[in-house]
């Protein structure tokens, strides 16, 4: 049986984060291509900030709560993070 170096339910629970993290500037996109809002810089900074501050705030509860697992968590969180980057660059293409 294969043997990974840390847990997997931290690395699958760090996934999970990252895709929550992104859920708002996944909702200010979704926003913008349905034409309910005009593109702008004011709501992709409002979106950037709003996920930095959750994703911060997460990991900070994290490192607190499960230190001793804390690598598999972001480990996760950086593949989540490619993984949701590289679906709304699709997303983002597809559009035109």
């Amino acid at each position: 049986m294969l043997q990974l170096p840390f847990d997997i339910a931290p690395f699958v629970g760090g996934i999970a984060l990252a895709v929550v993290g992104f859920a708002p500037l996944v909702a200010v996109m979704l926003l913008v291509r349905r034409g309910r809002v005009q593109p702008g810089l004011r709501w992709g900074a409002l979106a950037v900030a709003a996920s930095f501050g959750l994703l911060t705030v997460a990991e900070g509860i994290a490192w607190l709560l499960i230190s001793q697992s804390f690598l598999a968590l972001s480990i996760g969180l950086a593949l989540g993070y490619v993984v949701m980057l590289t679906l709304m660059a699709f997303t983002a293409l597809k559009w035109r």
